[in-house]
C-alpha cells in the first residue's frame, strides 16, 4: 500500500508540474490551481462519493414513489432490460396453459403489428410499382413528342415542337392526356379491328384483346372468361350471334351456359396442376398422370385431416367422396366411373353408379322413388362431398354445401352444374341473390357474375362505371358488341345529348347498352386522342347519325381537315384524307357537311368553306364566300384577305351546273369592290375609279341613271347591303380627283377632266337619291355635288 501511496504521489506530483508548464505564457496567476496533489486527490474522491450517494437516493426515492402507487418497481425494471430492439412477437412473460384472456390478447397484437408490417411492405411496392409505371407512361408520351419534333425538322431554323398526342397528331396543350401502355396496346388491336370489319372472315378478338399486357391478373382473367363464353378461337364472325341473342334464343343461351361451365372446369384443373406443382411431396402424384391422378394429389393436400370424422370412408381408411367431387368439378364424369371401378366401390356408393351413367347419358330418370331414396341419403350423410356429388348428378338443390364453394368461381359452376332446363337462368339469379352475397364484392367479381347470368349490358355498364376499369369495360363492349351480343338502344344515334345514359332498359325491360356513347366518352373524355387513333374507335360507331356528328365533332377539335377529309393540291388536284379510306364516300360527304355546319356556327368561316369545297358542294361554299365577304367588304384587313387567300385554293368551277351563275356574278363584283375598296383606302384614286368602271355596277353617265335603278333590286343582298358604303366611297374618290385638278395649274385637259367628274359624280348622286334603299348620309353626297359645281 505504501508503495502504491508513493507511485500515485509521484504520478500526481508529475501531473501538476506538466499542468503549471502549460499555463508559463499566462501573466496572472488568478486562474491558477493553488491546491497541491494530496488536496486535489482528497477533493476528487469526496465528490465521486457525494454523486453515487445522490443517485441511490433518487433511485430509491422513485421506487417508493411507485410503490405508494400500488406498482412493483423491481418487475418493471425486469420487464424494461429483457426488452430486445428486434422484431419480436413473443410476449415478455410466459404464458399459462389456461390463461385464455392473455392468449387472445397476444395474438390481437401479433395480428396488428404484422398487419403494420404487411402494410408497409405492400405501400412500397404500390410506391415502386407505380413510379415505374408513371415513369414509363412519361417516356411514351415523351417519345412522341421527340420523334414528331425530330421528323418535322425539315428547315434550318430551330422551332419550338408543338405539344403532340399519340402518332404525332398536333393538339391543344390545354386538353393533353397521359397516353398508358395499355391504352397503345389495346389500339394495335381496334386498328386491326377496323381493317378487318365488313370482311365476313373470322377473327378471334376477344383473344387478341386477352393478349393484351394489362398487368392485372383480374382483367386478364376476365377475358379468358369471355374468350371460352364465345367459343373464341378464331372461328366466329362479325354479328355471328346478333339475331339468335336479339329473339333471345333459348338454344343460344343453354350454349353459352354450357361454355361458362366448361371454362370453370378447365380453370380447376390447371389450378388443381399448379397447387400440386408448389407442394409435390404432400400430392404424392406417381405413376401415369391423368385427370385422376391429378384429383387424388390434389386431394391429399386439399382436405384437411380434422374434417375426416365428417367424411364416409372405406374399409381401407380412405375416403372416396372427395375425389369423385372434385372429378366432377374439373368436369370428368368419366374419370368418376373408372374409380368407381377401379377401387370396386359399387356396392358402397349405390344408387349414385345409376345416377351417374343417366348424368354422363343425359337420360334423367329420378322418379318419386328414387328421389325419396336419394334426399334420405342425402340428410343421413355428414360427408360435404358426398351431398355434392348427388346434388350435380340428380340436380335435386337438396342442400347447399357453402364449405365447398369458398370462392365466386366455385359456386358459378356449382350453380350452373344444378341447371336444369330452360328455367336455369332464373333459378341462378334467385340463388345469386340468396347465397352469393358473400363473394361479389369486387367489380371484376360482380362483373364475373353478370356475364355468367348473360347479363352482358348490365355487366360492361357496370363494369365502365367502376373506377381504374374503363379502359377494359370498352374493350369488352366492342368486342361483345363485334359478335353481335349487346343490345343497343334504338334511338342510340340522336347525337351527343347531356341527357344520354349508358345504361337503359327497352320497352319490354330488357338492358340497353349504348355502345356508341361510350367510343365517343372515351375518346373525347378519356384519351382525348386527336389522330387517326381516335379514328380508329370512332369508325366502330354503329349508327350512322352518331358516328357522323362524333366523326364531325373530332375535326371540329382538331381543326386538321387536310388529316381527315384532304385538300386541294395546286393545280385542282385532291389529296384525300383519312376518312375516305376507311368509310363510304357519302358518309365522308355528310361528315365533312356536318362539320361545315357546326364549324359556321361557331365562327370558323374559312373551315367551313374548305370543308363545303372538299365534298364538291361548291353552291354553298360560294353562297358562304360571298356572305362572308359581304360582311368584311368595307375593312382592309388581315380577316378580309383571309377569305380573299381561301379563294384561290379552292377548286371552284365557275361552269358547273349546280351552282347558281348569279352568285357566280356577285362573287366577281364582291372581289372587284374588295380591290376598289383597298385602292380608295389607300388614296390609290385613279385605280379606285378604274376599278370602279369595270365592275360596272354604278351609273357613271347620267344617261345610265334610269336603267342602274331598275336593276337595283335584282341585286344580291349580299351587294345591297353594302351599298351606302360603296355610293360614299365611289363619290369621295371622285371628289378627292377633282380636288387634285383644282390645285393642278388650269388646263384645257384639266377643264375636260373636271368636267367629265362632275357627270359622274352627277349620275351617283341622282342614283342614290333614286334607288328603293335608305342611302345613309345622302345629304353629305349631295353637299359634296355641290362643292364640285
Amino acid at each position: 500500500f505504501f508503495l502504491y501511496r508513493m507511485d500515485a504521489q509521484h504520478n500526481f506530483s508529475s501531473l501538476l508540474e506538466q499542468s503549471r508548464q502549460l499555463t508559463q505564457h499566462l501573466t496572472t496567476s488568478d486562474f491558477l490551481i493553488q491546491r497541491s496533489a494530496e488536496q486535489i486527490d482528497e477533493t476528487s474522491r469526496r465528490l465521486a462519493a457525494k454523486t453515487a450517494l445522490s443517485e441511490d437516493a433518487s433511485k430509491n426515492k422513485g421506487r417508493y414513489l411507485l410503490a405508494t402507487k400500488g406498482f412493483d418497481a423491481e418487475k418493471l425494471a425486469q420487464n424494461l432490460n429483457s426488452i430486445s430492439l428486434k422484431s419480436t412477437f413473443e410476449p415478455l412473460e410466459p404464458l399459462g396453459d389456461t390463461d385464455l384472456e392473455s392468449y387472445l390478447r397476444t395474438e390481437h397484437d401479433n395480428m396488428v403489428l404484422t398487419a403494420i408490417q404487411e402494410a408497409k411492405k405492400e405501400t412500397v411496392d404500390n410506391f415502386r410499382h407505380t413510379f415505374t409505371s408513371s415513369m414509363e407512361a412519361d417516356w411514351e408520351s415523351t417519345k412522341h413528342v421527340l420523334l414528331g419534333a425530330l421528323t418535322n425538322k425539315q428547315t434550318k431554323t430551330p422551332v419550338a415542337p408543338r405539344p403532340t398526342g399519340p402518332r404525332g397528331m398536333p393538339v391543344d396543350p390545354t386538353r393533353r392526356t397521359k397516353t398508358t401502355d395499355e391504352q397503345l396496346r389495346y389500339l394495335r388491336v381496334v386498328e386491326k379491328l377496323r381493317e378487318h370489319l365488313g370482311t365476313k372472315t373470322p377473327l378471334a378478338l376477344c383473344r387478341l384483346f386477352g393478349a393484351v399486357d394489362t398487368r392485372r391478373p383480374e382483367i386478364r382473367a376476365s377475358w379468358l372468361m369471355l374468350s371460352s363464353l364465345l367459343g373464341d378461337k378464331g372461328t366466329l364472325t362479325e354479328g355471328v350471334f346478333r339475331e339468335r341473342y336479339l329473339t333471345q334464343d333459348p338454344g343460344l343461351k343453354r350454349e353459352l351456359m354450357d361454355s361458362m361451365r366448361r371454362h370453370y372446369e378447365q380453370a380447376y384443373i390447371k389450378f388443381m396442376k399448379e397447387t400440386i406443382q408448389f407442394q409435390p411431396t404432400i400430392a404424392q402424384i406417381g405413376g401415369e398422370h391423368n385427370i385422376l391422378s391429378t384429383v387424388r394429389g390434389y386431394c391429399g393436400i386439399k382436405v384437411d385431416a380434422h374434417k375426416t370424422r365428417y367424411l364416409e370412408m372405406t374399409a381401407k381408411g380412405e375416403a372416396p367422396w372427395p375425389i369423385i367431387y372434385y372429378c366432377l368439378r374439373a368436369g370428368e364424369p368419366g374419370a368418376v366411373q373408372k374409380f368407381i371401378a377401379s377401387q370396386q366401390l359399387e356396392t358402397m356408393v349405390q344408387p349414385f353408379s345409376s345416377l351417374l351413367n343417366d348424368y354422363i347419358n343425359h337420360k334423367p330418370n329420378l322418379d318419386n322413388q328414387r328421389s325419396t331414396q336419394v334426399r334420405h341419403i342425402l340428410r343421413s350423410s355428414p360427408d360435404p362431398y358426398k351431398k355434392a356429388a348427388y346434388n350435380i348428378v340428380t340436380k335435386l338443390e337438396s342442400q347447399h354445401t357453402s364449405e365447398l364453394t369458398d370462392s365466386i368461381e366455385d359456386w358459378l359452376w356449382y350453380r350452373l352444374s344444378l341447371m336444369n332446363g330452360q328455367e336455369g337462368l332464373v333459378a341462378l339469379q334467385k340463388a345469386l341473390s340468396n347465397e352469393a352475397g358473400g363473394h361479389h364484392r369486387t367489380p371484376t367479381n360482380n362483373f364475373i357474375i353478370m356475364l355468367t347470368l348473360q347479363h352482358f349490358e348490365d355487366a360492361v355498364g357496370y363494369l365502365y362505371e367502376c373506377e381504374g376499369y374503363q379502359v377494359a369495360a370498352v374493350h369488352m363492349a366492342i368486342a361483345l358488341n363485334f359478335y353481335g351480343l349487346l343490345r343497343r338502344p334504338q334511338d342510340c344515334g340522336s347525337g351527343m345529348k347531356a341527357d344520354q345514359r349508358i345504361r337503359s332498359q327497352d320497352d319490354q325491360g330488357n338492358s340497353v347498352l349504348n355502345v356508341d356513347l361510350i367510343l365517343r366518352k372515351y375518346i373525347f373524355e378519356v384519351t382525348m386522342w386527336e389522330g387517326d387513333d381516335a379514328l380508329a374507335y370512332l369508325c366502330l360507331i354503329t349508327e350512322e347519325p352518331a358516328k357522323i356528328e362524333a366523326l364531325a365533332h373530332l375535326i371540329l377539335t382538331t381543326r386538321n381537315i387536310d388529316l381527315f377529309v384532304g385538300s386541294i393540291l395546286p393545280g385542282g388536284r385532291r389529296k384525300d384524307g383519312l376518312l375516305p379510306h376507311c368509310l363510304p364516300r357519302p358518309v365522308v360527304n355528310a361528315v365533312a357537311e356536318t362539320a361545315a355546319i357546326q364549324s359556321e356556327k361557331q365562327g370558323d368561316y374559312l373551315d367551313a368553306i374548305r370543308l363545303h369545297d372538299l365534298v364538291n358542294n361548291q353552291a354553298a361554299a360560294v353562297e358562304l364566300i360571298n356572305s362572308r365577304l359581304s360582311q368584311l367588304l368595307t375593312q382592309s384587313g388581315p380577316a378580309r384577305q383571309a377569305v380573299l387567300d381561301v379563294i384561290s385554293t379552292l377548286n371552284i368551277n365557275f361552269t358547273d351546273p349546280r351552282v347558281s351563275q348569279k352568285a357566280i356574278g356577285t362573287l366577281r363584283r364582291l372581289r372587284a369592290l374588295a380591290a376598289f375598296f383597298d385602292a380608295y383606302q389607300t388614296n390609290h384614286y385613279y385605280d379606285a375609279l378604274r376599278q370602279l368602271e369595270t365592275i360596272d355596277l354604278l351609273p357613271l353617265d347620267t344617261g345610265d341613271v334610269g336603267r342602274r335603278v331598275g336593276e337595283f333590286n335584282d341585286l344580291e343582298p349580299a351587294i345591297r347591303r353594302n351599298m351606302g358604303e360603296i355610293l360614299m366611297a365611289a363619290t369621295l374618290t371622285i371628289y378627292a380627283l377633282f380636288k387634285s385638278l383644282q390645285n393642278k395649274a388650269p388646263s384645257a385637259i384639266g377643264e375636260q377632266e373636271k368636267h367629265l367628274l362632275r357627270s359622274k359624280v352627277r349620275a351617283v348622286v341622282a342614283y342614290a337619291g333614286s334607288i328603293p334603299y335608305q342611302t345613309p348620309n345622302l345629304n353629305t353626297l349631295i353637299r359634296l355635288e355641290v362643292a364640285m359645281t
